[in-house]
Order: structure tokens, then sequence, then C-alpha cells
């Protein structure tokens, strides 16, 4: 058998193109397609592949009928005509249902009764040449026209399932066939590599490399958006005054992942080089002219400088530069700028205002708060 399941999936460029504009009435008469295209057209292949396809199942099918009819003349006492009439059925039988059950399923039907009956047809097919000579004493021949009975429905099974799978593609109802990404590559880079399948398998234009790039990409963006959107929730959780419920409630509103994505997207690149090009630029020093030849010759070698005596380091410490005013003066200001805002300060605002240190901070802010600390008299007075 070599007429197939078609379909365009596989269809050469002078199928698969645009049909041209349809021409004259007068000329459609005298229109004719190609050898090649009608082949095609036909089997669902190419010529050479046809004949290479029909001559190997018409050798297994004569070989098999042939083992079958001499069982049936040697061992059932069958006429010759007759054996080979009940042979051609039985191999012909399980093919035919293995067809139908092909085109069954490449029209979206399950197609479990014929796909079953094949499968018991080919069995009892193999076993009749298998068993039958086997009880007339030749091993040979049963292995021998059992394999050749097997193998003429496991090469139609074969090809037939493969059209389908075609169809399924075609219709896009499978997966194409992905590139093959090595076994290195999938040690070394699994999860590029995983990605890169399934966005070879959703797009096969991407090939190879492409569809390594494109992994690479993806999982490139996503992470920078994952650290986008991380850094949103703490922008959020300080806008609250470390309140975690209310940022949480407040970030809960928004897909983070998508205001990450338009960050992206509006972010002015040429901008940020330009500024950061200037930082760089401000904080360089001016350097010296080059010295020409000539200053060179005449000028003569300064002397080098008389080493400076290295000086003994003593044991005072560092000091830091922090606020000297006293938690009185300091408790005072943190309560007037309550008062302005009319809500408490933070402790991060209590350091960048005051420069000062966190616990000297947290005891400020906690002083202020508590309406039992009284200010000393010179304080008010002060303020």
């Amino acid at each position: 058998m070599t007429t197939f399941i078609e379909t365009r999936a596989e269809a050469p460029a002078f199928l698969a193109a645009e049909p041209a504009p349809a021409a004259p009435v007068a000329d459609r008469v005298t229109a004719r397609p190609t050898v090649e295209a009608a082949w095609w057209l036909v089997l669902g292949e190419t010529p050479g592949h046809a004949a290479i396809t029909g001559v190997f199942y018409a050798v297994c099918l004569i070989a098999a009928v042939f083992g079958q009819s001499l069982v049936g003349t040697a061992v059932l006492g069958l006429a010759l005509w007759f054996a080979l009439t009940l042979a051609c059925a039985l191999e012909l039988a399980g093919v035919k249902f293995a067809y139908d059950a092909a085109v069954a399923r490449a029209a979206g039907e399950h197609a479990i009764v014929p796909q079953a009956l094949s499968y018991v047809l080919a069995a009892i097919a193999v076993g009749v040449n298998i068993f039958g000579h086997l009880v007339m004493g030749d091993a040979f021949g049963a292995a021998v026209f059992g394999l050749f009975s097997a193998l003429a429905f496991i090469a139609f099974t074969i090809r037939a399932e493969f059209r389908r799978r075609q169809a399924d593609r075609a219709a896009g109802k499978a997966a194409h066939p992905t590139p093959a990404y090595g076994l290195g590559r999938w040690i070394t880079q699994r999860a590029i590599t995983k990605r890169a399948k399934a966005l070879a398998a959703a797009d096969p234009t991407l090939g190879l490399y492409g569809s390594l790039a494109a992994a690479e990409a993806a999982i490139a963006t996503e992470a920078r958006r994952a650290e986008i959107a991380g850094l949103l929730r703490r922008k959020a959780l300080a806008d609250f005054n470390g309140d975690k419920l209310r940022a949480s409630l407040y970030v809960a509103q928004y897909d983070l992942d998508r205001i990450a994505a338009e960050l992206c997207e509006q972010a002015d690149h040429t901008a940020a080089v330009t500024d950061i090009a200037a930082d760089l630029n401000a904080g360089r020093t001016t350097t010296a002219p080059a010295r020409t030849a000539s200053t060179a010759d005449t000028t003569a070698p300064a002397p080098a400088p008389a080493p400076k005596a290295r000086q003994t380091r003593t044991s005072t410490a560092k000091t830091k530069r922090t606020n000297t005013a006293d938690d009185a003066a300091l408790v005072a200001r943190l309560r007037a700028l309550a008062t302005e805002t009319g809500t408490a300060v933070s402790i991060n605002r209590a350091r960048t205002e005051f420069r000062i240190g966190t616990p000297r901070a947290t005891r400020l802010v906690g002083l202020a708060a508590d309406p039992a600390y009284t200010l000393p008299a010179e304080t008010l007075a002060t303020d």
C-alpha cells in the first residue's frame, strides 16, 4: 500500500506556495499539473519514495501470502487457489483496518475499534505463519515467513502514523519536532535549553540558535522584572512607614510584573548613559599638558623631595560626624515636625534630618512619642 493520508505540512515548494491567479477559461482546458505535483497530490510523497515503499510492501506481502498458502495446503489440506485467497484476505484485512484507524484519528476520533482489529488480525497472520510452519517441522520457514508477515504490517503502520502526525502538526494539534541541543548543553545550561525547547516547539522557524538566543533574552527579562517588582514592594513598605499590612494591601491591587515591564519599556537608556558619563567626567581631575621635546631637553630635572618623617600614630580614635545637640533639643524638634506634618516622624527621617545613628534615632522618636516625657525649661525657652 502506498496511498496514505495527505497533508500540506510536508508538501514541496511548488505546492506550499500561494496559488497563482486563476487562468482564463480557455487556458484551463489545456492546463495540466506537472508529473511531480500529480504524484504528490495522489500519493502524498515523491515518486522515488513511493516506489521504494511500494516495492518493499509488495515483497513483504508476497512472502507472507506465500508462507500462509503453504500452511493452508500442507496442514489444512486446502486447494492452492483457496489458500492464496484466504492468505491475501487475512493480510489485507489488517492493513485495511489500520488505514481506517489512521484516517479516523487524523479526523480527531480515537478509533479504538479499528486500531484494535488491525492489531488482532496482524497477530493472527503472523501466528499462522509461525505456528503453521512449526507444525510442518520447518523452523526456518516459521522465522522467515513470520518476519515478512510482521514487516508488512509494521511498514504500513509506521508510514500511516507518520502521515497522521504530519496532519496533526499542520492542523495545530501536535507540536513540531524541536532541534537537537546536545547532551553537553543540557548538562551545562539546563534552564536555557529547556526554555529554548519550549520556544522552538511553539515557533519552529526559530531553529537551534534562534531558540537559544530567545531563551536567554526571555530569562534575562524575567529576572530583571522580578528584581524591579521586589524593589517596588520595598518602596511601598517604606511609603507606609513599615506597615506591612497596609503595604501588602496596596501592592496586591496592582500587577507588579506588568508595571516592571512597562518601566523597562519606558526607560530612556540614552539619557541614563549621558547622566552617568557626565557624573564620571565631573569627578575627573584635569591632566597636565604633555611635555614637549624642547622643554624636556632644556629644563633640568628637579631635585627629589626629601622624605618626610613618619609620624607616630596615636591611639586617638577616629572622630565621627554626629549631631552634638542634646536629646531634649532634638526631641523638641521632632515634636515640632510632627505638629507641622500631622504625622509622627519616622526613624529613617530622624536619621536623615539630624544626621544621627539608628539607635539614637530610635530612642529620640520614642521619647517624642511619649507624652510623659517633659522638656526642660531651657529648651522650651530656646524654642
